[in-house]
């Protein structure tokens, strides 16, 4: 097999790699979003009473959860495919 025979084959794998971390990432924005609307909303004089630590404790924290579910989801989504 020649190197040219190998890139073909990689390809589709590189392809659907890419695929998957730009669905990742799309989906770590879209939740991230979603739970700093809610907290917006549902805690909105709270979050005014926060020092300058609190908002980025909570900014940490929604990330980190939204990175680990949508990692989660991409592995359910992708692993399970027929």
């Amino acid at each position: 097999m020649d190197a040219e025979e190998i890139q073909d084959h990689l390809d589709p794998l590189y392809e659907a790699a890419m695929q998957e971390q730009q669905d990742i990432k799309d989906c770590i924005e879209q939740i991230t979003r979603s739970a700093k609307d809610f907290i917006a909303q549902r805690y909105a004089e709270e979050i005014h009473n926060l020092s300058a630590e609190g908002y980025r404790k909570l900014d940490d924290v929604i990330y980190d959860h939204a990175d680990n579910l949508a990692t989660e989801i991409a592995n359910i989504i992708y692993g399970y495919e027929e």
